[in-house]
């Protein structure tokens, strides 16, 4: 899926140099880390100003083949799963838009079975950009257009996702993260 078959000699390139286990990449969502980059764009845009889910005509997600034949072509309905929703980038790109964010909370219960966000899902199309494939892994690119009943579109380009090794978090906001995560189950304390 990543690649056309395993090439044995990569993994000695740089051996006893460079030290891999420092290319630690977070995850700002609860998500595969090939979803990080398009909710992170579709939050931008929000952050741009209001975007309500019933005037989006469609979203085009354009980047590169991994996140298409990985999860971007894993359409979902209300009789979906956690695991068919959490690994759906249409699902997670319209989850986001309605929600307005993306937490445990739009992969649970009621939210994954609600035909508004499946619908608003189905009008996501993700492609592969050859060019940003070529650039994968060393970043994980992707451009998002949302297209609006009314003819306008806004459009988020991002080529080294949050929280990845090329933009890795600050203490504070792992810290942050941390308590967003654990404190509802055991306290602050």
């Amino acid at each position: 899926l990543l690649s056309d078959g395993p090439k044995l000699e990569k993994a000695l390139v740089g051996f006893g140099e460079k030290w891999h286990s420092r290319d630690v990449d977070f995850k700002p969502y609860p998500l595969g880390h090939l979803i990080v980059g398009p909710v992170e764009a579709v939050l931008d845009l929000l952050a741009d100003g209001p975007i309500e889910a019933d005037e989006v005509e469609a979203v085009d997600i354009t980047t590169y083949k991994a996140a298409v034949h990985g999860c971007g072509k894993k359409y979902s309905t209300p009789e979906s799963n956690y695991v068919d929703c959490h690994f759906s980038i249409p699902f997670c790109g319209a989850a986001t838009l309605i929600e307005k964010e993306m937490t445990p909370r739009q992969l649970r219960g009621d939210f994954i079975t609600d035909p508004k966000v499946h619908d608003l899902a189905a009008r996501v199309v993700v492609e592969e950009d050859p060019e940003m494939s070529a650039r994968f892994p060393a970043e994980w690119p992707l451009e998002v257009v949302i297209r609006m009943r009314d003819g306008s579109s806004r459009t988020r380009r991002i080529d080294k996702v949050k929280w990845s090794n090329q933009r890795p978090p600050s203490w504070d906001e792992l810290v942050e993260k941390f308590h967003a995560e654990v404190d509802p189950a055991i306290g602050a304390a």
